[in-house]
Parts: structure tokens; C-alpha cells; sequence
């Protein structure tokens, strides 16, 4: 079940079989955080980067970091979040409104899914998800241009395509 806990709570938590998620938290949460994971601030926040993805594996702990880019891509509302997950624990750390993380907790209730390794794959699926759903966007665009060109290959059309170039 999901509740929300304070800093004091958080720092008293037995990490098993628990998920964190910390959505746009302080700096003091941040701190709190990265004390309870022993692990530096630097890997805890989810990078400025966010169109860059990596993996990190520690001792006990496996770090991700990905963008989340929601249903319709727009560039304004890429989300980097962090997943940090181990055999006892799942913690997610994102600084804005991650769709992927909201399904993902839709599935896990309906599912009746509560292992670390079990939400971590649904969150990871989730964003996945997102990915092909943008692929499969620029595939469309990319088909219409096409069309576009073979049929009427105009100043205006072309203008439009160098437009949709830039978007994507």
C-alpha cells in the first residue's frame, strides 16, 4: 500500500521489501535519501542530462538513469528519473510528474506486485513502453512526409519537413 512518510519515519525504515518514491524531493529529503542508501548525492538525483540514459552497478545496489518522455513526446516534458533497486528495495527519484511511475503503480496494485524486482521491471516496462509509442510516432510523421513529397513537393511542404526534421 502507499502512504507518504516523514524524513524522521524515513530514516527509521527498514529497507525490505519497500518502494521509495521520491517525487521533486528537498535538499533535505535528497540528503536523507542518499544517508539511508549510502551512496554520494551525485548518483542519488537524477541527472541534468536527461536525455541521456546509463546503468551502474555497485556492491549491492544497481542505479539507473533514464528520461521518461511520456505518451506524446514533447520536449518540455522529458523527466529524468533515478531507480535504485536492490534484492530488498526499490527507490525512484524524479524531479517532475513521470507518467511510466504512475502506470507503473496502477499495475503493480491491480497485479497485486510487491517485490523489488518485480516493480522495478514494471516501472522499466513502462518507459519502454513510452519509447515505442515514440517510435512508432515518428514512423507515422515520417511516412506522412513521404507522401507529402511524392505527391506535392511544394516550398510550403518542404518547409514543413525541415520543421518536423528539427522536432524530432
Amino acid at each position: 500500500s502507499e502512504k507518504t512518510i516523514t524524513l524522521d519515519e524515513l530514516k527509521k525504515l527498514q529497507l525490505e521489501n519497500v518502494w521509495i518514491d521520491a517525487k521533486n524531493p528537498t535538499d533535505e529529503e535528497f540528503k536523507a535519501l542518499f544517508e539511508k542508501l549510502d551512496l554520494a548525492f551525485t548518483l542519488l538525483k537524477p541527472s541534468d542530462l536527461s536525455m541521456m540514459s546509463s546503468i551502474y552497478i555497485m556492491n549491492d545496489k544497481i542505479l539507473l538513469y533514464f528520461a521518461s518522455i511520456g505518451r506524446e513526446f514533447d520536449p518540455n516534458t522529458v523527466a529524468p528519473i533515478t531507480v535504485i533497486f536492490s534484492k530488498n528495495f526499490l527507490v525512484t527519484v524524479r524531479t517532475k510528474e513521470v507518467d511510466a511511475v504512475e502506470r507503473a503503480k496502477g499495475r503493480m496494485h491491480k497485479d497485486k506486485t510487491d517485490s523489488p524486482a518485480s516493480m522495478a521491471y514494471v516501472i522499466l516496462d513502462e518507459i519502454t513502453t513510452e519509447y515505442y509509442n515514440y517510435l512508432e510516432l515518428i514512423e507515422d510523421k515520417t511516412a506522412n512526409m513521404e507522401e507529402t513529397v511524392l505527391e506535392n513537393s511544394t516550398p510550403e511542404n518542404m518547409k514543413q519537413i525541415f520543421n518536423q526534421k528539427a522536432d524530432l
